[in-house]
């Protein structure tokens, strides 16, 4: 056993070595005390481990369930310093296990090119994009977000009417079986002609401004901030890195296994609109997930419904821009994006704009919301 110092010895030598530290160089003064430092720490937690790890058992031999527990308590020392409780970006999850919270799949950050460049309206094939596609731009996504695995079921949009008691007046323009009629009865319940809506169709006949009260009760029931993506986050969504006509390549021939688009089956009830040449089997909207999804995991990010997005109508800029939404004082136009059940494939394709009255309601209009992700915690470890 080593001799024990006397605490008037201790003292002194204590003396000695602090006049020493004060004779020493500023710098080299924050260097030693930065060291003993980190020394006392390491020897403590060292202490506290092996503690931990000796604590004898009532049958004498080393406690395994303790040794465990010291492990997960280190690990947890350091634990604040990742992300705290945010999903992993690509990842799949919802905030509740009722219906109502919807799947959400994480995008990442990052940049891609938004728009597509024609050079007039004349002279170009069906292929070609409309001229308010144009000019094509960079566009940064700065920030994670979370968007909606599929548009919004007709199921989800029942629940928030009957628990928020949100009165759904004004009409739709619905198909009675013969025509498209603006129809003041018209409603989600039943957009198309002896066809109640079900549950896992699309919610139609929405507006922008029943989208804006759908997002409010998702995010005072779930905790967390449901909104509208803005346009770009949408276009960014939907192509999911592809840089292609379609999210999943160029050609039309493909278009029924990835879409729910005018045609063969379209063609037959409204033989008005020609469409693609392949049958996909719905003539109206299909239920969600019915067509395989993009890279990214979403499902209908083209066709068979059309979805709001936050922007007000407006020309793009050439300039390289965010992810924002694009707010005017004056916005007559919100912004649609996706096409729908009824559209041509050029209506599909990612790039495609069209624009609607806030209040408008059709049988092709649904919606589909982003979901914030909030910024990574970091914090200082526990105390050991």
């Amino acid at each position: 056993m080593p001799p024990r110092i006397h605490r008037r010895e201790l003292r002194q030598r204590l003396s000695v070595h602090l006049t020493e530290l004060r004779r020493m160089r500023p710098g080299v003064q924050w260097a030693v005390l930065v060291l003993l430092a980190l020394l006392v720490l390491g020897l403590g937690g060292l202490a506290w481990v092996s503690l931990a790890r000796s604590t004898p058992s009532a049958t004498g031999e080393p406690d395994q369930a303790a040794a465990t527990i010291s492990k997960v308590a280190l690990g947890e020392r350091f634990a604040r310093r990742n992300v705290v409780g945010q999903p992993d970006t690509f990842s799949r999850f919802r905030d509740c296990d009722d219906p109502v919270c919807p799947w959400l799949r994480v995008l990442p950050s990052g940049q891609f090119r938004m728009g597509e460049d024609v050079e007039n309206n004349e002279g170009r094939d069906s292929r070609d994009g409309d001229p308010d596609e144009a000019p094509a731009h960079a566009v940064v996504i700065k920030r994670r977000f979370a968007v909606m695995e599929a548009e919004v079921t007709v199921a989800q949009f029942r629940a928030f009417v009957e628990d928020s008691g949100y009165q759904h007046r004004g009409g739709c323009v619905v198909w009675n079986g013969k025509a498209f009629v603006d129809d003041a009865q018209g409603s989600w319940r039943q957009p198309f002609v002896d066809q109640p809506a079900a549950d896992r169709q699309p919610v139609v006949c929405v507006s922008w401004i029943d989208a804006q009260a759908f997002a409010h009760w998702l995010t005072e029931r779930t905790g967390q901030v449901y909104r509208l993506l803005t346009e770009a986050e949408w276009e960014y969504a939907a192509r999911a890195g592809s840089t292609t006509r379609y999210s999943y390549g160029d050609s039309d021939a493909d278009l029924c296994r990835h879409a729910n688009v005018a045609d063969a089956s379209v063609h037959r009830v409204l033989p008005y609109i020609a469409g693609a040449s392949c049958d996909d089997g719905h003539a109206f909207v299909a239920p969600v997930g019915s067509f395989l999804p993009n890279a990214w995991g979403l499902l209908d990010m083209m066709g068979n419904a059309w979805e709001w997005v936050q922007d007000c109508k407006a020309p793009y800029g050439a300039e390289a821009r965010d992810a924002r939404a694009v707010e005017l004082l004056d916005c007559p136009y919100r912004l649609l994006r996706g096409g729908s059940w009824a559209n041509r494939p050029a209506g599909v394709r990612p790039a495609n704009r069209d624009a609607g009255e806030p209040g408008h309601r059709d049988n092709s209009t649904g919606m589909r919301l982003a979901r914030e992700i909030a910024p990574p915690t970091v914090g200082l470890p526990n105390p050991p």
